[in-house]
């Protein structure tokens, strides 16, 4: 181990000195040197802040070589990973001429990636075959490239949460657990389109039955209020037409004395003649008048009897009294 942190000292040394930064010791190469000592006295807990410190102040790549292997030695074997591939990517950038003379620390440094990610969960994310437009997909809360959602990845074992949106819908969010050396092959899950809104559905509305009333409002039956109506008309034909009738009976004698055959002997005549006939046609009306409360009546009388499933027996008698009036009278059991 010793020897080994003496060549990636050396290693940074060679970067360093072509930098010209040895030329006055800086910050950067105090942590360093510092760590350097606590690595090797396997003081991980110390050596590796301090090798971050320094990365900090200063990029290099023996640095970040050293902070990849003393983050191993703690067993932060997914943070070590990304560390050795961060230094492969600064060692590509180094002049040629540097590169050749390093290539075994290059080496050294893509076997220790391979190793790391035998002992790390693998995540493969699968797209479905439909996925709609501006889908984005995060793990642990950072967007994963379109480009690359499928590529197999290494991660820290432990729980990880995979979040998908896609606007104007709910965002579908899960969570994976991970196991050290596990592969997995998880599906990306789509947010489902809210469901349309239901097309509102025109339910027929049955008509009310119309009941017909039995009975008015003031509680008598329709054959009551029938047998009613029919006396109230034969009591107003009664006195409507009895009282002129009487009048015209009282003075039909001295009309036919001064009135033979239709022909009065004095204008005074002709008028009471003419006054006898108005008092017949008023008491016709009522006479008709009473004939419909007859009717009216007897209508009431059956339709009350049918309702009590009873046949009713019902005499009629119609007095014809003379030429100009009549009266009706109803006799019999009900």
């Amino acid at each position: 181990m010793k020897r080994r942190s003496i060549r990636v000292f050396s290693f940074l040394a060679a970067t360093l000195a072509s930098a010209g930064a040895f030329a006055q010791p800086t910050r950067s190469s105090q942590l360093f040197d510092q760590a350097v000592d606590e690595f090797n006295a396997e003081n991980y807990a110390a050596a590796c802040p301090h090798f971050e410190e320094s990365l900090q102040l200063e990029k290099n790549g023996g640095t970040l070589f050293h902070l990849a292997e003393c983050l191993e030695k703690q067993g932060k074997h997914f943070d070590a990973l990304q560390r050795y591939r961060e230094f492969v990517d600064y060692f590509m950038t180094l002049p040629t001429g540097t590169k050749q003379k390093r290539m075994n620390t290059l080496r050294d440094a893509s076997d220790r990636i391979e190793a790391l990610k035998r002992l790390l969960p693998r995540l493969k994310l699968k797209m479905p075959k439909k996925v709609p437009q501006e889908t984005v997909v995060f793990l642990d809360g950072e967007e994963v490239p379109a480009t690359s959602i499928e590529q197999t990845r290494w991660l820290e074992p432990g729980v990880h949460k995979l979040t998908v949106t896609v606007p104007g819908q709910t965002p579908e969010a899960w969570e994976i657990k991970l196991e050290p050396r596990q592969p997995l092959e998880e599906l990306v899950r789509i947010p489902k389109a809210p469901p349309p809104a239901p097309i509102p559905r025109l339910v027929p509305v049955k008509p009310k039955p119309i009941v017909p009333q039995s009975a008015p409002p003031n509680g008598l039956k329709m054959h009551e209020v029938v047998m009613v109506t029919g006396v109230s008309f034969i009591l107003t034909g009664t006195i409507a037409g009895g009282i002129p009738f009487g009048m015209a009976i009282t003075k039909t004698s001295g009309v036919k004395q001064h009135c033979p055959d239709n022909k009065c002997d004095t204008p005074e005549w002709v008028q009471r003649a003419l006054n006898v006939q108005a008092l017949g046609g008023i008491a016709t009306i009522g006479a008709g008048l009473a004939s419909a409360g007859v009717l009216f009546l007897g209508g009431g009388l059956i339709a009350g009897a049918q309702s009590k499933k009873t046949k009713p027996r019902m005499e009629v008698t119609v007095l014809q009294l003379n030429t100009t009036s009549a009266m009706f009278g109803v006799k019999g059991s009900f």
